[in-house]
């Protein structure tokens, strides 16, 4: 079967990015961010939706109005 690992390996690169911010204190969680996501295609729709169950702010630009929307 099919599986889209964009979604897993994003959010574990992102979560990991934040832990290298924080130095000592505590990172900054996905919920507590406000994301501009650029581009609409198979890995920022992937991307979008698991930044939306994290529970961050989402911001979405594609090239076109009708893509983005999707």
């Amino acid at each position: 079967s099919a599986a889209n690992t964009d979604f897993a390996a994003s959010i574990a690169s992102l979560k990991a990015h934040l832990a290298e911010l924080a130095h000592d204190g505590p990172a900054a969680q996905l919920s507590q961010l406000s994301v501009l996501l650029l581009g609409a295609g198979g890995a920022g729709r992937a991307l979008a939706f698991a930044l939306h169950r994290e529970g961050g702010q989402l911001t979405i630009t594609g090239r076109t109005y009708e893509r983005a929307q999707k």
